[in-house]
């Protein structure tokens, strides 16, 4: 349990320190069909997905995966209308990952189970079924998130997320939410 949580907050802290540093010009873009409208539009925090890559993928899906492609194109439709109702624990959403050996998007159905002031963590409900993934790892990721990191941190009462807040700026509020959402699968 605990290398998965190491690993998970390790990924988080690399992946926002390598937008820190060089990345700002990108972070905004968006990689998906209707780039003048972007709302809705998620950042991938994977290095390995840039704008062409993830114009290929779209494109790879809309040929062999179509299903998916109206998955993906319903719920950008989605996300462009007001937030109605906040999610709560339970809640279950479509999440599009990109498949680095297909080179397309999967579609992987998650579930909220938790939210904090600050974050929302969903987990793929196939890593929920087959127990890979437990309440008490998404009760320890959401208080890293939000409460309380390592001795070693520059505070150690505060967690990743607003330690993220203070050196390098808000992320962006896509759903109106005030949240920044992470999935575990």
């Amino acid at each position: 349990m605990r290398a998965k949580i190491l690993t998970f907050l390790l990924f988080f802290v690399f992946i926002n320190f390598s937008f820190a540093q060089g990345l700002p010009s990108e972070i905004n873009r968006a990689t998906l069909e209707n780039s003048h409208n972007d709302i809705g539009i998620p950042i991938c925090g994977t290095i390995f997905l840039n704008d062409e890559i993830a114009k290929q993928a779209l494109e790879n899906t809309r040929i062999y995966n179509p299903e998916v492609y109206a998955l993906m194109q319903k719920s950008i439709l989605e996300k462009s209308l007001p937030l109605k109702t906040a999610d709560t624990v339970g809640t279950r959403r479509n999440f599009f990952v990109f498949n680095l050996t297909t080179n397309q998007f999967d579609n992987v159905v998650a579930e909220l189970r938790a939210v904090g002031n600050l974050t929302q963590v969903w987990v793929d409900t196939t890593e929920l079924n087959n127990g890979h993934v437990t309440q008490t790892e998404v009760d320890a990721i959401l208080t890293a998130l939000e409460t309380q990191t390592p001795s070693a941190s520059r505070d150690p009462n505060k967690g990743i997320v607003a330690l993220n807040h203070q050196y390098f700026g808000l992320p962006p509020n896509k759903d109106g939410d005030g949240k920044t959402d992470f999935f575990d699968n």
